[in-house]
């Protein structure tokens, strides 16, 4: 498959080109003018901003799958109170910017959160603090409207809603109902998960799967 990778410079955007690219892909690359990335060999590497349509409308030409790791930046982190550094539209603007510009039927798997949306009240307690009252808020908002977005497209879209990242090896992706306070899943595991849906190994009737290890 031909794809296109946005966040490719993040944990899990890192995983999914490697992971990709030992798959046998093609794989395109988009990261920002000044953050510092190389690819593995083979890959595409693709300098621009995803907010803007004209630099993702030529990248989308001839790709068979999109993948977005996006996500909002704070100053620090590990502190959820921690400023935040990103437009908070960053997710919902590019859902936007993708489903005028690709064709009806484009497979599209992007990264949510645990806790976004409806799934918020099977949260355990102490991130649904976080989420009302620290910078979390801004992000998990932005993250309900990129999945408003695509929930009104023509793609053939997934957004998986992964519970506490951390950067332990692949392991099995189970799904669930809930993100209790101790569960876990590898950035690896994420991006395995978003290779099988775009390429067609995972069949699910929820769009906006809650995963964990």
């Amino acid at each position: 498959m031909n794809i296109l990778v946005l966040g490719a410079s993040g944990g899990c955007g890192k995983e999914v080109v490697s992971q990709a690219q030992k798959r046998g892909h093609e794989i395109t690359a988009l990261v920002r003018e000044t953050t510092p990335f190389e690819g593995p060999k083979g890959v595409e590497v693709k300098r621009g901003s995803v907010l803007n349509i004209d630099t993702l409308r030529g990248l989308v030409q001839g790709k068979d799958a999109v993948i977005s790791c996006l996500g909002l930046n704070r100053m620090n982190k590990l502190n959820p109170f921690s400023k935040i550094t990103s437009p908070t539209d960053l997710t919902s603007k590019t859902a936007d910017i993708l489903q005028s510009i690709l064709e009806p039927g484009t497979k599209v798997a992007v990264i949510s959160a645990a806790g976004v949306a409806e799934s918020f009240s099977n949260t355990n307690l102490i991130l649904r603090f976080l989420i009302r009252n620290s910078s979390l808020g801004p992000a998990y908002r932005d993250l309900m409207k990129m999945e408003e977005f695509l929930s009104k497209s023509e793609l053939d879209w997934h957004a998986v809603r992964p519970v506490t990242l951390t950067d332990f090896s692949k392991k099995e992706v189970r799904e669930t109902d809930s993100y209790g306070l101790f569960d876990m899943i590898s950035r690896a595991s994420v991006a395995s998960y978003l290779l099988d849906l775009v390429e067609g190994r995972v069949q699910l009737e929820r769009k906006t799967p809650l995963i964990k290890n």
